[in-house]
C-alpha cells in the first residue's frame, strides 16, 4: 500500500507461499497517517514487527511487539494500533491458527496540501442525490450508504482538476472513488475559489473533500 501521505508495507510470514489474496481488509491511508507516532516526527520512518493471532473471522487479535527500529519512539505501539485495520481472508486465518508475524514499515508523512472547496454542477433531476448528482454510486445508494473521498489535485486553467490522487475513501469498495473520478472527467466537479488567506501552493496541488450524503428513494441513472 503506497500513499501520498504515508507508506505502509505489510506481509505475514507465509506471504511468499500463498498465491491467493490473504487480506480482505487493510488500513486506510488516513488511518496510517493517524497512527504515525508523534515522537518520530523528526525521523524519516521506521519498522515494527508484531505478532498477532487471527480470529475465525480473520481479525488480528492479541498482538504483541516483536521488534521495532528505531526503538523507543512508538513504532511498535503504532503497529499494534494499525492491526485493527487488517483482516485476513477466512482461508488465511484458518491456515495460520498459531498466529503470524506482521512487519509494518512507516514512512514519515509529507506535509499535506492546503484545503480548497470543490465546486459542483447541479440539476433538478438529481438534486436528491446531493453534490454527486447522477454520479452517485448505485450500489451505495441502494444500500443507503453515504461516503467521503479525500483527494489531492492540481488545479489547471478554468479551475479544472488534473493529476488527482486519492488520499482516502470511506467506506471502501462501494464505488465512491470511481464516482469522483467520473465527476472530474466529465467536468461535474471542479475547484472552487481559492481561499483568500491561503498562499497558493508552489506545485499547484490542493486537497479536496467530496461528501456523499445518505439518501433514500429511487436511484436515477
Amino acid at each position: 500500500m503506497v500513499m501520498a501521505v504515508a507508506a505502509l508495507s505489510a506481509a505475514p510470514a507465509f506471504a511468499q507461499s500463498a498465491p491467493e489474496p490473504m487480506w480482505s481488509r487493510t488500513p486506510s491511508p488516513s488511518q496510517v497517517l493517524e497512527a504515525y507516532p508523534a515522537e518520530a516526527r523528526d525521523l524519516s520512518g521506521g519498522l515494527a514487527k508484531i505478532k498477532c493471532l487471527p480470529s475465525p473471522a480473520g481479525n488480528l487479535i492479541n498482538c504483541t511487539v516483536v521488534s521495532e527500529d528505531p526503538a523507543g519512539v512508538g513504532f511498535g505501539r503504532a503497529a499494534v494500533t494499525l492491526a485493527a485495520g487488517f483482516r485476513l481472508t477466512r482461508k488465511a486465518a484458518k491456515q495460520n491458527p498459531e498466529g503470524i508475524v506482521l512487519p509494518i514499515r512507516f514512512t514519515r508523512p509529507e506535509p499535506a496540501p492546503p484545503w480548497r472547496e470543490a465546486k459542483f454542477k447541479s440539476s433538478r433531476d438529481y438534486r436528491e442525490l446531493g453534490v454527486a448528482g447522477p454520479y452517485y454510486p448505485e450500489r451505495a445508494f441502494r444500500m443507503g450508504y453515504g461516503g467521503e473521498v479525500i483527494l489531492d489535485c492540481r488545479v489547471a486553467d478554468s479551475d479544472l482538476l488534473r493529476d488527482c490522487k486519492t488520499v482516502d475513501v470511506r467506506p471502501q469498495d462501494y464505488g465512491f472513488e470511481e464516482a469522483v473520478s467520473r465527476m472530474i472527467q466529465q467536468g461535474w466537479m471542479s475547484a472552487g475559489p481559492a481561499p483568500a488567506a491561503e498562499a497558493h501552493p508552489a506545485d499547484g496541488i490542493w486537497r479536496f473533500k467530496v461528501q456523499f450524503s445518505d439518501t433514500k428513494g429511487r436511484f436515477t441513472r
